[in-house]
């Protein structure tokens, strides 16, 4: 007789900055910004002052809308 459970598992909680990319795709900068901002506590408004950007380029390129 066949298991028919499913056991998958759960996703982690973070994935890492190398899911689905190299280091130089869209995707990867995107993630990694998103993952770096969030792991040192960041707001999407403080790292927009840092570089002297808008918050929504910042909220643009974590979603990967703007990578220029």
């Amino acid at each position: 007789m066949k298991n028919t459970e499913n056991h998958t598992q759960p996703a982690p909680q973070n994935p890492g900055p190398f899911v689905n990319g190299g280091p130089h795709s869209v995707l990867y900068i995107s993630r990694n910004l998103a993952f770096l901002r969030q792991f040192h506590r960041y707001s999407q408004e403080d790292v927009a002052e840092k570089i002297g950007v808008s918050r929504q380029a910042v909220a643009k390129w974590e979603n990967g809308v703007s990578h220029s």
